[in-house]
């Protein structure tokens, strides 16, 4: 059957590896981009909210690298983002540190 991600409950279509070993989901239909910043990655739903971001430089609020996980938005960027979840899919604070994964670096 399917491979399901059980942070989110969505099917994977693919998984999207860099060279330091982080591995991202990109959920069946979705979509994997550039951030804004060239260097960070974003996997999106297919109605285009974030999935997964990696963030290997981190971002203004936090330099620390680190990736983010998000439920389903109502669509692109920031704005249409859905809730910050956790690493085991725990719906989170947008400022709770739990929203900040561990990444390789």
């Amino acid at each position: 059957g399917p491979t399901i991600d059980r942070n989110t409950g969505k099917e994977v279509g693919r998984f999207i590896g860099d060279e330091k070993g982080n591995i991202m989901i990109e959920p069946k239909g979705g979509d994997t981009v550039p951030g804004k910043d060239p260097v960070d990655t974003h996997t999106l739903y297919p109605n285009k909210s974030n999935y997964q971001r990696l963030n290997p430089n981190g971002h203004p609020k936090d330099s620390t690298p680190h990736g983010h996980g998000h439920l389903e938005g109502t669509g692109p960027n920031m704005k249409g983002q859905g809730p910050s979840i956790d690493v085991n899919g725990n719906q989170v604070d947008l400022w709770n540190p739990a929203t900040h994964w561990k990444i390789n670096k």
